[in-house]
């Protein structure tokens, strides 16, 4: 049946609206959850080796055991200020056998508006394979901001799991709460399916980014 008055007009637009904003209510909600998920995996998992700040102008020198052949992670963590930072951190590490490893990594610390009295922290990971156990030598230089290190043995990465993990398990989660998703009272299928392949893309592309 086609469109017969000026109100039909105005309720198709206003459904046609409707019908967007629901699905970027729904993109907003799923990015909540997958943010939320990400910050718990990425700081309660794994186990504590090392918790230690590096000192601009020094060079750190630390010392760190590791019992497993897991992936070691390193967290690096700065609080935001009203200017922007920026460091080229050159890291060593000589493993029990005293042989050394060189990685050179970039942290990038955005400056906060002048109007924002809260405190806000930026982080970035860095990624390194041990190939045997004992102790660790670590010494980092090029700091120019006082920057929290934190490594973690066998901590989930979670840019390595993204890709397949937060599919599956919310796929899991659609499948079972599809016929309320489904029945039109929240969001049709093919709504909720634009919404959460909208928000798996940009949460992907959003870690991607501030973990660089």
């Amino acid at each position: 049946m086609g469109i017969k008055s000026f109100h039909d007009i105005i309720n198709l637009l206003k459904n046609t609206f409707m019908q967007h904003l629901n699905i970027f209510f729904a993109v907003a909600l799923f990015n909540i959850f997958f943010f939320v998920g990400g910050y718990i995996l990425t700081g309660y998992t794994g186990d504590l080796l090392l918790d230690d700040e590096v000192l601009p102008g020094n060079t750190f020198a630390g010392e760190f055991f590791v019992y497993d052949i897991k992936d070691i992670t390193f967290i690096f963590s700065a609080t935001q200020s009203y200017i922007y930072s920026h460091e080229q951190l050159k890291i060593t590490i000589i493993d029990p056998n005293r042989n050394s490893s060189s990685l050179n990594m970039a942290f990038h610390v955005p400056n906060k508006e002048k109007d924002d009295y809260k405190s806000s922290t930026t982080f970035t990971t860095l990624i390194f394979s041990p190939k045997t156990t004992g102790k660790y030598q670590l010494y980092i230089t090029g700091a120019t901001i006082p920057t929290f290190l934190k490594i973690r043995l066998g901590m989930v990465n979670v840019n390595f799991l993204y890709g397949w993990f937060w599919i599956v398990f919310w796929i899991i989660v659609l499948a079972v709460i599809g016929k309320y998703l489904g029945s039109g009272v929240i969001l049709s299928k093919g709504e909720s399916l634009i919404a959460l392949s909208l928000s798996i893309v940009i949460t992907y592309y959003a870690i991607y980014y501030f973990s660089r």
